[in-house]
């Protein structure tokens, strides 16, 4: 259940970081853009902090609010994420 849940976050982080969304305000796709890096930012760290320096089990030095996230189930959703935010580095955010 866990997992199902994490792949639908992962799977809508995606989605909003394809939202190139304009109107008459402009590029309103931007907003959804930036507020999906701030929760793949912070869910990174937290994945970060709730690993050792072996990057396996659970740190002693891990803070309580990375405990509080769950574990993504696989290297390969950290690669997406991490893709996704380095491609919005090298795009112009107005």
């Amino acid at each position: 259940a866990e997992g199902e849940a994490l792949e639908t976050v992962v799977a809508a982080l995606e989605v909003a970081m394809t939202d190139y969304a304009t109107d008459r305000r402009g590029d309103v796709g931007s907003w959804v853009r930036e507020a999906a890096m701030e929760v793949i930012a912070a869910l990174l760290e937290a994945q970060r902090q709730s690993f050792d320096g072996d990057g396996h089990g659970e740190s002693a030095a891990c803070t309580e609010a990375a405990t509080a996230w769950p574990v993504l189930p696989g290297v390969g959703h950290t690669t997406r994420l991490v893709a996704l935010l380095l491609q919005q580095a090298v795009e112009k955010i107005d």
